[in-house]
């Protein structure tokens, strides 16, 4: 048996109503929108860039290094495996 997700949910009643009235908003307090906070140039933004630059040579170019490294020996491994072993079937 099939459920469908339509039969499980409720059906939706839409029924026209008046807007409310201005006494309704009698009450609600009117408060005056929050200034704009404009933060200046930060002084610091250049060693901010060179510190980033400088963390991602130190750390991710090395690491990719390694990662290259890795691959590239185990590749030239299955290579020699791969010879040694057809060599010892002929």
């Amino acid at each position: 048996m099939t459920v469908f997700v339509s039969e499980l949910a409720a059906p939706v009643v839409l029924f026209a109503a008046p807007p409310p009235t201005i006494d309704s908003l009698r009450g609600v307090p009117f408060v005056p929108p929050m200034p704009l906070y404009y933060a200046g140039p930060d002084p610091q933004l250049h060693s901010k860039i060179v510190n980033q630059i400088d963390y991602y040579f130190r750390y991710c170019f090395y690491f990719g290094l390694l990662i290259f490294l890795n691959c590239l020996f185990c590749w030239l491994r299955k290579l020699i495996l791969d010879n040694n072993t057809s060599s010892l079937l002929q």
